[in-house]
């Protein structure tokens, strides 16, 4: 499972509270989510904020693709 999936598992989101959040559909925030497009340099600092991430986090979670 990839680690955005994960984390919002984690804070028991749906793919649709996130869209919604990010106010994108549901079916964009998917694509994003499984990597079939790119996540936009805001959305990535909003997810930051919806999962309280420190900017260590948010670079392990969007850089790092160990």
């Amino acid at each position: 499972m990839n680690a955005l999936k994960t984390m919002r598992r984690k804070h028991h989101l749906t793919v649709k509270e996130v869209a919604e959040q990010l106010n994108i559909t549901e079916s964009a925030y998917w694509r994003k989510e499984n990597h079939e497009r790119k996540l936009t340099i805001d959305e990535m600092f909003k997810l930051g904020e919806i999962f309280n991430l420190t900017n260590d986090q948010m670079e392990d979670l969007f850089y790092n693709k160990t």
